[in-house]
């Protein structure tokens, strides 16, 4: 499919760039860390997954986007520091949970504080509006080993998972894509209630979402390429400089570049990997190939060409077209077409008197 992009003027360096749009303000939910970790030591296996369901502020995912940081208030209460994991629950229908995605590991000191964890690529831990933020005992042999993450807080509510449904041998099967039981459970290694009057200590920051694969915090996620054209003139001929530039987000490949000249229109030389072709119109050919988006390197590339007119005309036009058959831009329409527009008669009464 051809899909044509055109710039609406000529290019002008720094012009034809898409601007991303500001980001929305960091939000911030979960407990306000303002209670002491000393209610409720836990020591019931180590997968069970805890989080707060009720309080007096949000404490799920206002809105689709990006977990940048967690903020743990409590210590493992062995002495020792205690490996644990983040993870994103999202409620189901009949008062079940799932775990959806569980990308973070951390470990929690033995000293009591409010603990800060960065997450190392916050593309990988996407929440949807209503998703909780949850947290675990990783284990690695440490089942049973205690940690002090709870307070005593009559206005909230700690619901605690984990899947198998008391089936044994899968006791501790609460894995992303699991389904937590459909019945209550509260039995070592096998638990789905909640503990009113309890909240877990843990904030979590979300940062707006960004699109797939790329830094850029845009919504919505669309593609955008730009076409810029300007001639200049020599003694004999028309000099030709078409800009292609990629604003962004995604990397654009496959992409080809095609100028429509004038009848009769003469090429004398091109650049590597673009072709003339006569015709009506006659056409110059380049294959362009793969621009990174502005985040993963220079997102321009420009073809310079000189073409010789034919005749004298007032008006000598060029059209330039981007054909991206790869490339899903929304503003692909007919009429985002380049024309550059130049008048030859001085070329040519110059041409004549030599």
């Amino acid at each position: 499919m051809l899909m044509r992009f055109i710039a609406p003027c000529a290019a002008v360096p720094g012009a034809l760039a898409m601007t991303t749009p500001a980001a929305a303000a960091d939000v911030v939910f979960g407990s306000p860390l303002s209670d002491p970790a000393n209610a409720m030591p836990y020591r019931h296996g180590w997968d069970q997954t805890v989080f707060n369901t009720a309080g007096p502020v949000a404490i799920a995912a206002p809105q689709p986007g990006l977990i940048k940081q967690v903020r743990l208030r409590g210590f493992a209460a062995d002495g020792q520091p205690l490996a644990v994991k983040f993870r994103v629950i999202r409620p189901v229908a009949n008062g079940r949970w799932r775990a959806v995605a569980t990308p973070m590991v951390a470990s929690l000191p033995p000293t009591d504080g409010i603990h800060v964890f960065n997450v190392p690529d916050p593309r990988a831990f996407r929440v949807q509006a209503g998703d909780y933020v949850a947290l675990f005992q990783q284990g690695f042999g440490g089942a049973g080993r205690r940690w002090q993450i709870f307070s005593a807080n009559s206005a909230w509510t700690m619901q605690k998972v984990a899947t198998a449904g008391g089936v044994p041998g899968t006791e501790n099967g609460f894995n992303d894509g699991d389904l937590s039981p459909a019945r209550p459970a509260d039995l070592v290694g096998n638990s789905t209630v909640s503990y009113p009057g309890y909240e877990v200590l843990l904030q979590a920051v979300e940062a707006p979402d960004l699109c797939p694969g790329t830094d850029l915090p845009q919504q919505p996620c669309r593609s955008k390429l730009y076409l810029g054209g300007k001639v200049a003139k020599s003694r004999r001929a028309l000099r030709y400089t078409w800009t292609l530039r990629n604003g962004g987000p995604h990397p654009a490949s496959g992409l080809s570049f095609v100028a429509n000249l004038p009848a009769r229109t003469t090429v004398p030389g091109l650049p590597a990997g673009c072709t003339a072709t006569p015709g009506r119109p006659p056409q110059v050919r380049c294959d362009v190939g793969h621009i990174p988006s502005p985040q993963q390197g220079r997102a321009v590339r420009r073809i310079s060409f000189v073409a010789v007119p034919h005749k004298a005309t007032r008006f000598f036009r060029a059209t330039g077209v981007i054909d991206a058959p790869s490339v899903d831009d929304p503003n692909g329409t007919a009429r985002h077409f380049k024309t550059v527009s130049a008048s030859t008669r001085d070329l040519v009464r110059s041409r004549g008197a030599r």
